[in-house]
């Protein structure tokens, strides 16, 4: 898989890095597999939606809200099967959504 070219940029690197070592903390899964998966929910959104994830940072704020809550969701269910806790499945979506809302309204 190609590195995505919007988590290339090195301040969106550092955030989206934060967002992986957080959720590797919580549930103990390799950096490696969180980042290939967050990787590939970008790469998903754009092909989904035939634009650039960047794209969100110029959208209505509330379609940019329900694309990263839409991003979040998809995170969470792609690491499903690797999380036996209630608490921390649904602590991935928390954390994605903050650092998802960071790297797109606080950049």
């Amino acid at each position: 898989m190609v590195k995505n070219k919007f988590i290339s940029v090195a301040q969106r690197t550092e955030k989206f890095n934060k967002m992986v070592n957080r959720i590797s903390e919580i549930t103990g899964l390799d950096h490696k597999y969180i980042r290939k998966s967050g990787e590939r929910v970008l790469d998903t959104w754009e092909e989904k939606n035939h634009r650039e994830i960047s794209t969100l940072f110029t959208a209505n704020s509330s379609f940019r809200q329900e694309e990263i809550q839409k991003m979040a969701k998809t995170l969470q269910r792609y690491l499903e099967t690797k999380v036996d806790s209630g608490v921390v499945f649904d602590k991935i979506e928390t954390i994605a959504r903050f650092w998802l809302n960071d790297l797109f309204i606080n950049f």
